[in-house]
């Protein structure tokens, strides 16, 4: 258990460093990750504006949080309490396997994601 307990801690601390990496790299230069469905495509992906929400976020401004990708907004909490509940399951018992309600509410979220971004390019801003 002691083992599983710091592999987790060690694949979170691994992608808050990445996390914290980028933040700190877009407020102090130029530098942002292009979308390269938005370069290719003109239209707006699920995940575009993510940075920007984040970045509201650190700054207490839910609403432009929001603004920026009102999907994910509301996901990503929900997102990251099943991703606690999992590593600790995981943490505990050792076994990583998903229910069947779990494969299916990601899947449910994927189509989700997908009518997300049909509707966010079919409404038009004045």
């Amino acid at each position: 258990m002691r083992k599983r307990f710091f592999h987790c801690v060690q694949k979170v601390s691994s992608w808050f460093f990445i996390g914290m990496t980028y933040f700190f790299l877009i407020s102090f230069t130029s530098f942002r990750i292009p979308c390269m469905f938005y370069t290719l495509t003109g239209l707006k992906c699920p995940g575009c504006g993510v940075t920007r929400m984040f970045l509201a976020m650190l700054q207490s401004n839910s609403y432009l949080a929001w603004m920026e990708n009102p999907f994910l907004f509301i996901l990503i909490p929900v997102l990251s309490l099943y991703y606690i509940w999992k590593t600790i399951w995981f943490i505990i018992t050792g076994k990583c396997f998903f229910f069947r309600y779990e494969t299916q509410s990601l899947f449910a979220i994927l189509i989700s994601l997908i009518l997300f971004g049909i509707v966010r390019n079919s409404i038009v801003h004045n």
